[in-house]
């Protein structure tokens, strides 16, 4: 059985404080391994619904387990840096609101998230909290690129392991929520997350022998710290708009 890294999500307590509804929070592009750009994977058929095998042939994942949309993005190819001025307070209050699952207005929320935006504000303010590629195809990880991998790689960086863990953090958290986007149970997630590592995801695994690992780790078992870097983050939020304002700073203000 391997031993990975994404066991984390039980150690640094992934959030869970609302979820974006009509708004797909992808890059509009996905930079490849030998750095051109790929606009994306497919969806892969359902097929009946039944287990599919996974690559090594070590059993059955889950129905929910999508091979295709565990994109390994090599963490060199990665970049997380703030790119101050894109949000202003208003806008990330603003894009919590009309862009949450809960109450959402998909109309406005489009003003943020659609290549055909005609508010150039929001829409640049969107951009940066969605991530996107850069001149050099490498990816501008945001706030709400996929999942939970813009809030890891801030983690990284208030635990003080930004050099060593953001970008793999956010590769790993990427490729293997990708594939495990549509399961509901924890079961399912665990042996999704399982059969993601051993197939599409294993280049980009962050294990917890290695250089990042162990800096993680150790950075994380300070209870202070883990908490300081959580509140930083928004790990704390109750709702969307709490988190998007806290998250959304970090990379967008």
């Amino acid at each position: 059985m391997f031993k990975k890294f994404f066991g984390l999500v039980s150690l640094v307590g992934l959030v869970g404080a609302g979820a974006l509804g009509a708004c797909t929070v992808e890059p509009n592009e996905t930079p490849k391994a030998d750095g051109g750009v790929d606009s994306g994977p497919a969806k892969k058929d359902a097929g009946d619904g039944g287990p599919v095998t996974t690559p090594d042939g070590g059993g059955d994942a889950p129905a929910c387990y999508d091979e295709a949309n565990g994109v390994a993005i090599p963490a060199g190819s990665i970049v997380v840096e703030n790119q101050a001025g894109k949000c202003t307070d208003a806008q990330l209050t603003e894009f919590g609101t009309v862009c949450s699952s809960q109450g959402g207005n998909t109309a406005e929320c489009d003003k943020y998230t659609r290549e055909t935006s005609a508010d150039a504000a929001r829409k640049a303010c969107g951009t940066c909290l969605l991530g996107s590629v850069d001149a050099s195809k490498k990816l501008l990880l945001g706030a709400f690129t996929t999942n939970n991998s813009g809030y890891i790689a801030c983690l990284a960086d208030k635990l003080g392991v930004k050099a060593a863990c953001a970008a793999p953090l956010a590769s790993e958290y990427i490729c293997i929520e990708g594939a495990c986007t549509d399961c509901t149970t924890e079961a399912d997630d665990k042996s999704c997350q399982a059969a993601a590592a051993d197939g599409p995801c294993a280049s980009v695994l962050v294990t917890d022998d290695s250089a990042c690992g162990k800096a993680f780790t150790a950075a994380a078992n300070d209870a202070a710290k883990l908490a300081a870097a959580k509140t930083a983050c928004g790990g704390d939020a109750t709702t969307l708009v709490d988190f998007t304002a806290k998250l959304g700073a970090y990379y967008c203000k």
